[in-house]
């Protein structure tokens, strides 16, 4: 699942056009917490976004990317507290999701 197009509609809700062509509209606030994405909740600096011709994901200059197959879910990212290992002894980025 890729991400063809954004439109802003307010503070930091968006609608998405999926490859599929399915349109959805989603509250990316919730999302934006931790040290890469709390510099986005400024509002120039959140509509810096643009979709990753590669993988079709959300992404800005900082940085910060968003997978579109969790905006297509709708399912909130896996929560594993700072420090934590993933089964196999990979590291994981933690998220914090209100």
């Amino acid at each position: 699942m890729r991400v063809h197009e954004i439109e802003f509609l307010s503070a930091y809700r968006v609608r998405l056009t999926f490859s599929n062509r399915r349109r959805k509209v989603v509250d990316l606030g919730p999302l934006l917490e931790g040290r890469l994405f709390a510099e986005l909740r400024d509002p120039a600096r959140f509509r810096q976004i643009r979709i990753d011709p590669e993988s079709g994901a959300l992404c800005w200059p900082n940085g910060a990317d968003i997978c579109p197959d969790l905006l297509y879910s709708g399912r909130a990212p896996a929560q594993q507290p700072v420090g934590r290992r993933a089964a196999g002894g990979a590291s994981r980025r933690p998220w914090t999701i209100p």
